[in-house]
């Protein structure tokens, strides 16, 4: 069977490959190699030519389905090696991440190279092949070097940077940034640098820092920094600091910010309670979207909005609450979109109503309770949730056109409106 990344991961994939040594002569050897033949085979195109901006689509020479977004520092040229980070996005958003943290690559003079394709649902199989056509294709045609490369990635993204650069040959290390990134292979690479982030309200902090915690014990030497946030990549004044560890060599100033980052994880988050009690909630809640009633969801709902507002003096409490909210909504979201999928549309309708509960705002939602709509004759409604989602952020028109359940719509009042000023232009 193909492994994937469902939506919902609660533990790192069992998957088992080969390691490949490093940090010794025999490595470093390897490298030097590994460069002579890289630029042996480089294609002849001047990439210089695009230092100091973004490119929104590389493709692979390899498979021209394929294709990453790109930034050069400034100053890049083929005279020089440059350190690389192979970024991977949960939702295969190259450009995102290239464009919050341009200004760190060009700060610290490091090539940023962002999959267009790896995204989660994939099966792994198909995530490891387009990870691997966008390193080969970023080593023909730049100058990297092949001692500093590391890998980085949020949520699913997160996973799949940790295990492409514990398996796969010569890489420095990892950033990963709400998920659990670290694989047991990184213990048995000397030196391997670590970086995790997440918000204090992401639904995946609890497997973050039992993470954290574990490698730790197993004596890999790994930072953990906790900011202001939900489950979205850090911005780039608090990746900064995974950029300057990854970069410092002058042992005070690594101390330093080794304490600083050390400083952002609150106590209370060390105390085994709070990860016991969470766990047991999550539980609860997978158990109560079959066993419990939509009242009982109001009622448990609205319970944790006000623990999690802002007025709240317990502080841990509050964001605890979050995290529990948070996680509901991500976890229905699953339930809600395997029942749309298996046509169990009376498990579909409750569960699309505790989605709505848990996340009033979200226009996944608005859409799959469109589908569910649609099925049910109402028509007139299932176009007014269109609207809803579009006017939320939806913006995956071909999705609206081509589902098989949305045919009908086609055609009826108010179905164009839902695309009109909005949709782009071919």
């Amino acid at each position: 069977m193909k492994k994937s990344y469902p939506l919902v991961i609660i533990s790192y994939p069992a998957l088992m490959m080969t390691l490949a040594s490093c940090g010794n002569a025999d490595e470093k050897k390897r490298a030097e190699d590994n460069d002579s033949q890289i630029q042996q085979t480089k294609v002849e195109i001047n990439y210089s030519d695009y230092s100091g901006k973004i490119k929104d689509a590389v493709t692979c020479d390899s498979d021209v389905s394929l294709s990453y977004c790109l930034y050069l520092p400034a100053d890049y040229s083929s005279g020089k090696k440059f350190p690389v980070i192979f970024i991977f996005d949960a939702h295969g958003e190259g450009n995102l991440p290239v464009n919050k943290y341009k200004s760190l690559a060009e700060e610290f003079g490091i090539v940023l190279a962002a999959s267009n394709n790896s995204k989660n649902g994939l099966p792994y199989d198909a995530i490891q092949r387009i990870a691997s056509a966008m390193i080969v294709d970023a080593q023909k045609k730049l100058t990297l070097d092949s001692a500093r490369r590391f890998t980085m990635g949020f949520s699913g993204g997160a996973r799949v940077a940790g295990f492409i650069a514990s398996h796969e040959r010569n890489f420095a290390g990892a950033i990963g940034c709400g998920a659990e990134y670290l694989d047991e292979a990184m213990k048995n690479i000397p030196g391997f640098f670590c970086f995790g982030f997440a918000g204090n309200d992401d639904f995946n902090m609890l497997e973050m820092l039992r993470s954290q915690e574990h490698m730790a014990n197993t004596g890999l030497k790994n930072y953990f920094f906790v900011f202001d946030g939900r489950h979205e990549w850090p911005d780039s004044s608090l990746m900064r600091n995974a950029f300057m560890m990854m970069s410092s060599v002058e042992a005070k100033q690594k101390e330093a910010l080794r304490k600083k980052i050390a400083a952002s994880v609150p106590a209370k988050f060390s105390q085994k309670k709070i990860f016991a009690d969470e766990e047991m909630k999550q539980k609860k809640f997978i158990d109560a979207f079959t066993a419990e009633n939509i009242q009982w969801w109001k009622n448990e709902i609205a319970t944790l909005n006000l623990c999690g507002r802002d007025n709240n003096r317990d502080r841990e409490s509050m964001h605890s609450c979050r995290r529990q909210l948070a996680y509901i909504g991500l976890a229905i979201y699953s339930y809600s979109n395997n029942a749309i999928n298996n046509h169990q549309d009376a498990f579909a309708q409750k569960y699309l109503e505790i989605y709505r509960l848990a996340d009033e705002k979200n226009s996944e939602q608005r859409f799959m309770e469109a589908v569910l709509k649609s099925r049910q004759g109402n028509n007139s409604a299932a176009i007014i949730l269109l609207a809803e989602a579009v006017h939320l952020g939806f913006n995956d028109f071909s999705r609206i056109e081509n589902h098989p359940d949305l045919q009908n719509l086609k055609g009826l009042e108010g179905y164009a409106q839902i695309f009109s000023g909005i949709k782009p232009q071919p």
